[in-house]
C-alpha cells in the first residue's frame, strides 16, 4: 500500500489493520515519528523516492527528503522511481540523489540496495544472487564503473575503502 508522501488521517489505522511489508512513498510515514517507529519495529520497508516527491510537490528539493532520517531512525528503506514512463525518473539517478544531496557512502547506498532486496517479493534464489551482486559491486575495484551510478558519475574520494 502506499501512504502518500503527505499522510492523512486513516493512514495510521489502515497501516495497524494491514500490517503491510512494504510501503509506496513512505517518506512521510504516516503518522509522524510514532507511525516511523511502528514500521521500524514491525519490519517493514519504506519505498522512498527523492526525485518523484520534488515532482509532486512533497519535497521542495531533493535534500528536503528525509532520507537520512530514516536510515538513523532504522527504517528498511528501498529507493525507488516510482513511475518512469510518467515522471522520467531512474532507479539510477535515485541513488546519485541519495550520494550527493544526502552524502551516503558505498556502504549506505549498498545497505539501501540490500534493504529493497529484502522487502521484495523475490524467490531466496534470485535474493541471493542480488546480495551476492550487492557485494560485488560494493568491493569491486574503482576502475570499473558502478552499476548503480549513473554513467559517467564517479564513487567519489575514499570510495574503495566504503569511506566515502
Amino acid at each position: 500500500p502506499g501512504w502518500g508522501g503527505r499522510g492523512g488521517p486513516g493512514v495510521r489505522g489502515t497501516r495497524l489493520r494491514c500490517a503491510p511489508e512494504r510501503v509506496g512513498h513512505g517518506v512521510r510515514r504516516g503518522g509522524g515519528p510514532r507511525g516511523l517507529d511502528e514500521v521500524v519495529r514491525g519490519g517493514g520497508t519504506l519505498e522512498v523516492c527523492p526525485g518523484i516527491n520534488v515532482a509532486c510537490g512533497v519535497d521542495g528539493a531533493v535534500g528536503d527528503v528525509p532520507l537520512r532520517g530514516l536510515i538513523e531512525a532504522g527504517a528498511r528503506i528501498a529507493l525507488g522511481a516510482d513511475d518512469p514512463l510518467l515522471f522520467g525518473s531512474r532507479l539510477s539517478a535515485q541513488y546519485d540523489i541519495a550520494r550527493t544531496a544526502h552524502g551516503l557512502s558505498d556502504v549506505e547506498l549498498a545497505e539501501l540496495a540490500r534493504g529493497s532486496v529484502t522487502g521484495s517479493r523475490a524467490p531466496e534464489s534470485a535474493r541471493r544472487r542480488m546480495f551476492e551482486g550487492i557485494d560485488r559491486w560494493l568491493a569491486a575495484d574503482l576502475r570499473v564503473q558502478p552499476p548503480l551510478l549513473a554513467p559517467g558519475r564517479s564513487r567519489g574520494k575514499g570510495a574503495k575503502n566504503g569511506q566515502n
